[in-house]
C-alpha cells in the first residue's frame, strides 16, 4: 500500500459525470477534451492509468424524468447505469485513437482485464456495473482488482467538507479524513438512483478493505492532479 502518494504509479481515476454537462445538460467539451489530454499526459509521465466514469446530471436527468412511468428502483438504477456507459464509450472512442481501450461493460470483463505485463500504454474503462450502488463503488472494486496504488476521485469541488450535503454550511476544507469521518459525512446524503453523490457505504467498504488511499480533487482543473502528485497540499485525501 502506498502511503505517500507522491510515490503511486497505478492510477485508478474515477471521473465524476458531474464533470461533463453545464446545467442546461450540453457536454462540456473542453472539460472532455482537457480530461483526455490530461491521460496522454499521465502516460506519457510513465503512470498506469486505468477509469472510472459517472453518470452525474444525464443520470439524474433521466431518473427525475422516469420516475413517473412505473419503473421500480431496480429499473431506474438500471437507466443510470446505461448513462455512465455512453459516457464510457465516448471517452473509448475518443482514447481509441491513441491507445489500446478495454471497454469493460461486465463484472467478468473487469476480473479477466488487467495491464499486461504492467504496460502503461493500454486504459480499461469502466461505467457502471451493479444496481444499488455507485460508480465510485465500481472505482474502489477495479482499483483493487487492478492493484492500483492510487484512486483519484475528480469532482466538482475543491475539496470536502463537514456538512457536504448542506449548501450554506460552512465550507471549511477537510484535508485528510479516515473511514469514520467520511462515513459520518455519506450518511446524510442521499442514497438513490442517480444520487450516490460524493461516496457510498458501497465504495467506503471496499476502500476500507483494500486500503487504498482516495484523493479527492477538483477535476475541472485537469492540472490539481499533476500538482498532488508532486506533493501539492490539495483536496481530500481518504486514509485509514
Amino acid at each position: 500500500m502506498v502511503t505517500d502518494i507522491t510515490k503511486a504509479n497505478k492510477l485508478l481515476i474515477k471521473i465524476g459525470g458531474s464533470l461533463l454537462y453545464d446545467e442546461y445538460l450540453n457536454f462540456k467539451t473542453e472539460i472532455i477534451l482537457n480530461i483526455c489530454d490530461m491521460i496522454t499526459k499521465l502516460i506519457e509521465k510513465n503512470y498506469i492509468v486505468n477509469l472510472i466514469i459517472g453518470g452525474g446530471r444525464l443520470s439524474r436527468h433521466i431518473v427525475s424524468n422516469l420516475k413517473n412511468v412505473g419503473l421500480n428502483t431496480i429499473d431506474l438504477d438500471h437507466m443510470s447505469i446505461m448513462a455512465t456507459r455512453i459516457h464510457a464509450e465516448m471517452l473509448s472512442m475518443i482514447l481509441s485513437k491513441k491507445y489500446d481501450i478495454n471497454n469493460i461493460k461486465n463484472y467478468e470483463e473487469l476480473l479477466n482485464k488487467t495491464n499486461e505485463n504492467g504496460q502503461n500504454t493500454k486504459i480499461n474503462i469502466v461505467g457502471g456495473l451493479f444496481p444499488g450502488q455507485s460508480t465510485n463503488a465500481v472505482a474502489a472494486m477495479a482499483a483493487e482488482t487492478f492493484g492500483s496504488d492510487l484512486i483519484i476521485n475528480m469532482f466538482s469541488f475543491d475539496y470536502i467538507v463537514k456538512n457536504f450535503s448542506q449548501e450554506n454550511s460552512e465550507r471549511k476544507r477537510i484535508s485528510k479524513l479516515d473511514y469514520i469521518e467520511l462515513k459520518e459525512i455519506i450518511d446524510e446524503i442521499e442514497q438513490s438512483p442517480g444520487h450516490y453523490e460524493l461516496f457510498d457505504h458501497s465504495a467506503l467498504k471496499f476502500v476500507k478493505r483494500s486500503k487504498i488511499p482516495v484523493l479527492f480533487l477538483n477535476g475541472n482543473n485537469t492540472d490539481n492532479i499533476f500538482n498532488a502528485l508532486k506533493g501539492e497540499d490539495i483536496g481530500t485525501l481518504l486514509v485509514g
